[in-house]
């Protein structure tokens, strides 16, 4: 795979030569077949590495989400339990902001997974699930003068993050999801929060300003009878 992405930069410099393309033609620098224009790497190849990649992303996603939810789609038998208007609120959201709210039972954090699932499905390879209270942990338990933890930087530099259970967390003395919220809002990050309440609750656990990064854009309120 190095080899292959070495390559890819190659063929990208290639591709800047004053040479026409019509008249290039070069080895395919991974299987050494012909290759006709400015590539040094074949679409088989690039095709591969590509797919290559893609596993691997899918593999570190699947390994953060919790394997009880591995199974969340919307259209699975799994979305099919919720009520078809939220999973239907949900799956159509575009926001870079979602909050789902309710109550324990109704299926906050399986529509969350289902959502991170499509938008993976739809490009998105770099996405991530943690709880509220595993991130907290996971900066309660690294070494003070270490930087952050490896969790902390991933929830906070990943192109779609669940934070899941907000409000969940203990002893949060760093103020690490708060700060998670604060840091993604702040880049434009596209974030799927699910919590047992609502704003006046978020103002008293955090403040004003993390309530309205929260809540400030698509909110989906769970409630009614269970499907």
């Amino acid at each position: 795979m190095k080899k292959l992405a070495d390559v890819i930069e190659l063929a990208k410099f290639a591709s800047r030569s004053v040479v026409p393309a019509a008249y290039r033609v070069s080895r395919c620098q991974v299987c050494d077949e012909d290759v006709p224009g400015t590539d040094y790497v074949c679409g088989n190849c690039l095709a591969t590495h590509n797919t290559a990649i893609k596993n691997d992303a899918f593999r570190r996603l699947n390994k953060s989400v919790p394997q009880a939810y591995r199974d969340c789609r919307f259209g699975s038998e799994r979305v099919a339990f919720t009520n078809p208007d939220h999973a239907d609120a949900v799956a159509r959201s575009n926001s870079r902001g979602l909050i789902i709210t309710g109550a324990a039972g109704f299926g906050k954090t399986t529509l969350a997974v289902a959502k991170l699932y499509q938008l993976f499905d739809a490009g998105r390879q770099s996405c991530f699930f943690v709880s509220a209270t595993d991130l907290a942990r996971a900066a309660r338990s690294h070494p003070l003068g270490d930087g952050d933890a490896p969790t902390v930087n991933r929830a906070r530099s990943t192109g779609v993050l669940v934070l899941d259970d907000v409000g969940k967390e203990k002893q949060d003395l760093s103020g690490v999801v708060s700060d998670v919220i604060f840091y993604r809002h702040s880049h434009g990050k596209r974030t799927i929060a699910t919590a047992g309440f609502g704003v006046e609750a978020a103002v008293a656990a955090y403040d004003d300003g993390i309530a309205r990064r929260l809540f400030e854009e698509d909110w989906v309120i769970l409630g009614g009878k269970k499907q």
